[in-house]
């Protein structure tokens, strides 16, 4: 805002949020009607700025989000990355949306006219190819770790006896198979 300008000086954008549409399949905001966004929060604005052929269910906190899609009020629900690991867990399939919405960048900040310099190095670094390359890599990796963990909590559940030997068909999909 105009008022912070004038306390602040501020880097160049740094960073991105990570946001992701959760659901029962592996959908994009094209392929669904209904969507669930946490309320108070900036997506419902990107939603209609860009999808604004999508009825949005506003909802408050994780428990509603996944009760919408257990119920199919919702075809998917947006949210952040602090949400992935949760969701996955409970069974629901992450798309992410960032090349589909995207929320402002965050930039770091000072007061106004001291320490310039240093906003410029820092947001010079965090943009550098390897700082760049190791934040894609840790995020892909994550997110397969996440996958890779509901998956294995969700196997514990079925009614299979794990000590005797089944039989399983693979299909090369990545990020969900993974050859040695």
């Amino acid at each position: 805002t105009d008022t912070r300008a004038e306390r602040f000086s501020y880097s160049r954008p740094t960073n991105i949020e990570y946001t992701y549409l959760y659901g029962l399949s592996d959908s994009t905001l094209d392929d669904i009607s209904r969507v669930g966004v946490p309320q108070n929060t900036i997506y419902s604005e990107l939603i209609k700025q860009y999808h604004p052929e999508l009825k949005q269910v506003p909802y408050k906190g994780h428990n509603e989000a996944v009760r919408l899609l257990q119920t199919g009020l919702v075809d998917g629900v947006v949210d952040a990355i602090n949400q992935l690991k949760p969701m996955l867990l409970e069974g629901f399939d992450a798309k992410m949306l960032n090349d589909q919405i995207s929320i402002k960048p965050v930039s770091i900040i000072s007061k106004k006219g001291h320490h310039l310099e240093e906003l410029d190095t820092f947001a010079s670094f965090i943009h550098g190819e390897a700082v760049q390359k190791q934040l894609r890599e840790q995020i892909a990796l994550y997110q397969f770790e996440l996958r890779r963990s509901a998956l294995r909590d969700a196997i514990k559940l079925l009614p299979v006896d794990l000590k005797e030997p089944i039989r399983i068909k693979m299909e090369s999909i990545f990020p969900y198979v993974v050859y040695n």
